[in-house]
């Protein structure tokens, strides 16, 4: 029983005209397992895009301990305005009715590195509930996606440069 649902909502997102998507796939109960609904955020804004900290960089292999220290406080501050932002979009969401209707506390979802795959890859919010289904939650803004756009035609540029060209 795979069964998939889409819905949309206009928000207002750090002072933006957006919409807010959800897509749902349900693939079922499992009464009594360890099955639970993952939540994904489809993170478009950065802290460093609105006014929540820098990024923090990484430490040179050869630093002290101490400059290790402050990279490792500077990488939990950032992460933990990520979280913030994505909570967000969660509660965005809920107020939206946009999620399922069983899930009556957003809160009730707790974040991990590894929600949908044990090395790391796929972070989200997890609730075992017994249920196996996965939600997205994606914010689409105009300015991010010309933003986005931009980006990717100086990439497209850079590479059309570079690339080698050959004679026949």
């Amino acid at each position: 029983m795979n069964t998939q649902t889409r819905k949309s909502a206009p928000v207002n997102y750090f002072g933006e005209a957006c919409t807010l998507e959800v897509g749902v796939r349900f693939a079922g109960w499992e009464k009594g397992s360890k099955s639970s609904s993952i939540i994904y955020v489809d993170q478009i804004w950065s802290p460093e895009d609105v006014g929540l900290g820098e990024h923090p960089g990484w430490a040179p292999q050869d630093a002290t301990e101490d400059v290790k220290t402050a990279n490792n406080k500077a990488w939990k501050k950032y992460n933990k305005a990520e979280l913030g932002i994505q909570s967000q979009v969660l509660k965005l969401a809920y107020l939206n009715n946009l999620l399922p209707e069983d899930i009556k506390d957003v809160m009730e979802f707790k974040f991990s590195r590894t929600a949908g795959c044990p090395c790391g890859c796929s972070k989200g919010w997890v609730k075992r509930d017994g249920l196996r289904r996965s939600i997205w939650l994606t914010i689409k803004s105009p300015k991010k996606e010309a933003e986005r756009a931009a980006e990717k035609k100086e990439r497209d540029a850079a590479k059309e440069i570079l690339a080698p060209s050959y004679e026949l």
